[in-house]
């Protein structure tokens, strides 16, 4: 017998409704990691129990397992009734593992001028309902730089702005609620969401600031001298931060904090598209090789074991959800590999058609990316292995940097 609970925590013990799932037929949901494993708690748990009626457990946050003297932190109820109460003693609370659940119908979004100038639209991942969310009179004649999601999908940051000064602004992922965060020039592709979505970061000039996500609190973080747009970028779990700076006349990757403190330099090269692995252990970047080349490189956090995983001019490398697969582009075709660099697979076999900037699903089930095999630029689908290519976008205009809303 399986048992879930939402349980409210307090000094002096925890109150929770217990739901019993007498079939143990419970959908697979997600769980939060803390940084704590294990609580103790001294005093008693009170818990009301309720006999479940249905089978079907649907996704809501604080929700807790509880198998035999152990309370599992975990998601998920729906549906039950007859109480009863019962009291667990000594008990101790840890983190799981349990694969996300994610809807049938997810976003993309994507930027596109195809109504004559630069704006961010979203569409379901068949392609359908496509919607510019910055059709707005506020918006006309100005510039779109980028956008960023939020790490729950809710809202998008973005740059806006003349064609040398752009600010930073955030709305609903449905276009609603433009507010513009900062009264600052920052750099077109600077802006990036903290793991939580409670703050901001992003590059004016030679400066990185953060800023709440409703606009509070903003402040400096930290000057690089010399540097033109840091881009500097969070990593997984919210603690670092990752970016370019400028020393000796040469660029290098520093992390640093996310307070700004304890500035490290762990590589003396220029980096382009840097990203965190999934489980924040590694990095994945596009390096110069040789002869205007670049290629595929990983390495350590800390700068060691860096290691070169292509020799074929490759570049835009993504990671897999799962931290076991990077996409990239080699010679306009997208390309897996395994995280060694063994076992180099082309899934699109277009020659010459530009494909690129390929971007895994939230499952890792499918991978959106961007081919210019029917003309202009156009965003296509298909699934992680190569099979059911398909084109989502039809425009004689560009439609470009598509990206996955994380829910």
């Amino acid at each position: 017998m399986l048992l879930l609970f939402n349980a409210e925590a307090s000094k002096d013990n925890i109150l929770a409704n217990v739901y019993v799932d007498c079939s143990n037929n419970i959908r697979e949901g997600y769980l939060i990691k803390s940084k704590s494993s294990e609580i103790n708690l001294l005093n008693s748990v009170k818990i009301e129990m309720l006999q479940c009626k249905k089978k079907l457990f649907i996704i809501k946050p604080a929700l807790v397992f509880i198998s035999f003297s152990y309370l599992l932190v975990g998601i998920g109820l729906y549906g039950c009734q007859e109480e009863k109460a019962v009291t667990v003693k000594n008990t101790r609370i840890e983190t799981v593992p349990v694969k996300k659940q994610f809807p049938e119908r997810r976003k993309i979004a994507f930027i596109s001028n195809r109504d004559g100038i630069y704006g961010i639209y979203t569409m379901d991942e068949d392609g359908g309902n496509q919607q510019n969310l910055t059709n707005n009179p506020l918006l006309e004649g100005r510039f779109f730089g980028s956008f960023s999601l939020s790490p729950d999908g809710k809202k998008i940051a973005f740059t806006l702005g003349g064609r040398l000064v752009y600010q930073l602004y955030v709305m609903n992922s449905d276009g609603s609620g433009f507010v513009k965060l900062a009264d600052i020039s920052v750099h077109k592709e600077s802006p990036s969401w903290s793991p939580y979505g409670k703050k901001i970061i992003f590059s004016s000039e030679s400066d990185i600031y953060l800023v709440n996500a409703d606009g509070s609190e903003l402040r400096k973080l930290k000057n690089i001298p010399l540097a033109n747009n840091p881009q500097p970028f969070w990593s997984p779990d919210g603690n670092k931060i990752l970016f370019k700076s400028y020393k000796n006349n040469s660029i290098s990757l520093d992390v640093m904090n996310a307070d700004g403190s304890g500035k490290k330099i762990i590589g003396d090269f220029s980096p382009f598209n840097p990203s965190w692995s999934p489980d924040g252990k590694k990095m994945v970047m596009e390096l110069y090789a040789g002869k205007r080349n670049s290629d595929i490189f990983t390495m350590n956090v800390d700068g060691s074991e860096r290691k070169r995983l292509t020799n074929s001019n490759a570049s835009m490398p993504s990671w897999s959800p799962d931290g076991n697969k990077i996409a990239f582009t080699s010679d306009n075709e997208i390309y897996i590999m395994n995280t060694d660099g063994s076992e180099q697979k082309n899934l699109t076999s277009y020659p010459s058609t530009g494909n690129r900037s390929p971007r895994w699903s939230p499952d890792g089930k499918k991978i959106v990316f961007v081919s210019i095999r029917d003309m202009d630029p156009e965003i296509y689908i298909m699934n992680a292995d190569g099979s059911g290519q398909k084109r989502l976008t039809y425009n004689p205009g560009d439609d470009d940097m598509p990206c996955w809303s994380p829910n």
